[in-house]
């Protein structure tokens, strides 16, 4: 979790980045990356984005998935966002993910803060029914 006040804008175009290997965080195939933030911007549709992009150990992108922040600010008042992505089948096993705000708006200064990022692995549907003792007779669809 990160509390730093980040302010982008023309001259600064990208905030301080989260970067992150992914395998230490993972307990299945099937997880995702959460990400909570206050956002406060200057104009009324925000021309900036949440980038999460996955990397090779080498720095070549393999996932690039920007989440445009222009539906969601209100002008000159803090306004909470929440993104999810799905880790997509990492490459290599030090792949990391690359986390910032990128903004190229001459109009816009965006600020940001309370930045929370969460890893999530799911089990696997097998694992979950492994658990479950429900008569034969009793199963109508699995």
């Amino acid at each position: 979790k990160e509390n730093k006040f980040t302010g982008i804008n023309y001259e600064n175009p990208y905030s301080n980045e989260f970067r992150k290997e992914i395998k230490p965080h993972l307990i299945s195939s099937n997880a995702f990356i959460k990400i909570n933030a206050d956002i406060f911007s200057n104009i009324s549709r925000s021309e900036s984005k949440l980038i999460i992009e996955y990397k090779t150990a080498n720095g070549i992108t393999y996932s690039y998935n920007p989440f445009y922040l222009n539906q969601y600010n209100k002008k000159n008042k803090w306004t909470h966002i929440e993104f999810a992505v799905y880790i997509p089948e990492m490459l290599t096993n030090n792949d990391y993910v690359k986390i910032f705000f990128f903004n190229t708006s001459e109009k816009e200064t965006l600020f940001v803060k309370n930045i929370k990022i969460e890893f999530i692995s799911l089990k696997q549907e097998q694992e979950l029914l492994n658990g479950i003792n429900i008569p034969d007779n009793r199963v109508v669809e699995k």
